[in-house]
């Protein structure tokens, strides 16, 4: 076991749109129930990041950051030109081993690059749910689903519809039976990086089975439950300006209702792995990572799910590190992180230099000391000729919008919920920030008018449609 303690097993686990405000060991909830115990236990044998900061508001921008630690419009949107996390492990003799079902992860996007093992479940088939709907009633929805299309408020009720019967990503349960058979057979002998990626906590909120049972789940109907999942859309299409105003207290509060049941969900998911570690008897040795890409809004800003804004609902993010044993770490680390700094920390636990193309650092020695030293994380996007920017410190956030052709600046010290502009208050702060902003931007190669769904096949861009990103 000594090559073991010495390059030990990283298991990654990472959670689509899952919120820092629903992880029980951030006790930001005050809520009875306890949705993410087995998350909770492994920050209870780690270490919780209080200042993670994801450098995107969507899941593709997020891992190009987090698995090439490269900033998301350094260059087009997708891995071509980009170091690769997986590969620079593989080169370091780990095997690796990949498992996700979101489209923005597959193979088109070149997110395989550097893993010997690569399940891409991007059919959205399998789910492993009884109510799961025909393939007949699946294609007749299809051809409702563009019969419709001219109409916004019809096409999203047919494919709410649709994906109310046969969800638009593969459940956590298919995921977890591959990665538990995978971790079953390999030799951890050698040095093993596992990538787990969870899909559940996406919209459309889809609880089944005992996820619906739930103490804190009403009883929504299957008609109410589309109706719902449709708003999450409509409001953030630009035919329909008066969708926020029809989305009242109670819907929001069914929606995030809804979404708590797949929170329970994948924390149930995350829990089946780590008992397969322990069964393995390497849950000592193994580095296990738990991180989001970027969270969902409820409104907060005006939105559902996740538009394109900066705001902390959004990037904000758990994140949790649970080291070898043989770590004598502090309980949680307030300084920030950025998701640009995840692959170089991998790369430094498994004994290798990160590549100079690399823009992350690694925040291995903070364990054990509690300082990442880093003052300010950049988080960006843009599609179709339009970017949005922010520059977060602990204390300020600055954000340059084109999509709603706005600056804004938050003190976060005193509004941490960033609904109070003060940059007419505090010229000199919002001097500097758009400085360091408009900096970072120079360097940038991102074709603002190239949009991230370019040259994807067919299928692929109804499963994207299908999950509210055309």
């Amino acid at each position: 076991m000594s090559d073991v303690a010495e390059r030990p097993p990283i298991v990654f686990l990472t959670i689509d749109s899952l919120r820092r405000d629903e992880v029980g060991c951030y006790g930001d909830r005050g809520a009875d129930y306890d949705l993410t115990p087995e998350i909770d236990s492994l920050a209870a044998d780690g270490v919780r990041f209080d200042a993670a900061i994801s450098n995107a508001p969507n899941t593709l921008f997020s891992f190009l950051a987090t698995l090439t630690s490269t900033y998301p419009l350094a260059k087009k949107g997708n891995t071509a030109g980009r170091p690769a996390v997986a590969e620079e492990l593989s080169d370091a003799g780990y095997r690796t081993a990949g498992f996700h079902s979101n489209p923005f992860l597959s193979r088109h996007y070149g997110f395989h690059r550097g893993f010997d093992v690569y399940h891409d479940f991007t059919d959205g088939s399998g789910d492993g749910d009884d109510d799961g709907g025909s393939s007949l009633t699946n294609r007749f929805f299809e051809m409702l689903n563009r019969t419709l299309h001219r109409s916004p408020l019809l096409h999203e009720y047919a494919k709410e519809t649709k994906n109310y019967f046969t969800p638009p990503y593969t459940r956590a349960g298919p995921i977890n039976d591959a990665a538990t058979e995978h971790l079953r057979n390999v030799d951890f002998d050698d040095p093993q990086f596992v990538w787990v990626h969870y899909m559940d906590a996406h919209h459309p909120y889809l609880p089944t089975g005992k996820y619906r049972e739930l103490p804190f789940l009403p009883d929504i109907s299957p008609f109410r439950t589309v109706d719902l999942a449709a708003k999450i859309d409509l409001v953030k299409h630009p035919e329909y300006d008066g969708a926020r105003a029809s989305v009242s207290e109670r819907d929001v509060a069914d929606l995030r209702a809804l979404y708590r049941a797949q929170v329970k969900r994948t924390d149930d998911a995350v829990g089946e792995i780590v008992a397969e570690l322990k069964r393995q008897g390497i849950y000592e040795e193994a580095c296990i990572v738990i991180a989001s890409d970027h969270g969902d809004e409820f409104l907060e800003h005006g939105s559902l799910g996740h538009s394109p804004q900066l705001y902390d609902e959004l990037i904000h993010v758990p994140f949790i590190v649970k080291p070898p044993a043989e770590y004598d770490t502090v309980d949680a680390i307030e300084d920030l992180t950025a998701y640009l700094d995840i692959g170089p920390t991998f790369l430094d636990l498994a004994g290798t230099s990160a590549p100079d193309e690399m823009e992350g650092q690694s925040f291995l020695d903070a364990l054990e000391n509690g300082n990442t030293e880093r003052e300010a994380v950049i988080s960006e996007y843009a599609n179709s000729g339009k970017r949005i920017t922010s520059r977060r410190t602990l204390e300020w956030k600055y954000i340059l919008d084109d999509y709603h052709d706005r600056e804004e600046l938050f003190d976060l010290t005193t509004d941490s919920t960033e609904q109070t502009d003060c940059s007419p208050d505090r010229p000199e702060v919002l001097e500097s920030f758009r400085d360091a902003v408009r900096e970072r931007m120079s360097h940038e190669e991102f074709d603002t008018d190239a949009s991230f769904d370019d040259d994807v096949d067919e299928e692929m861009r109804q499963q994207l449609e299908d999950l509210g990103y055309l």
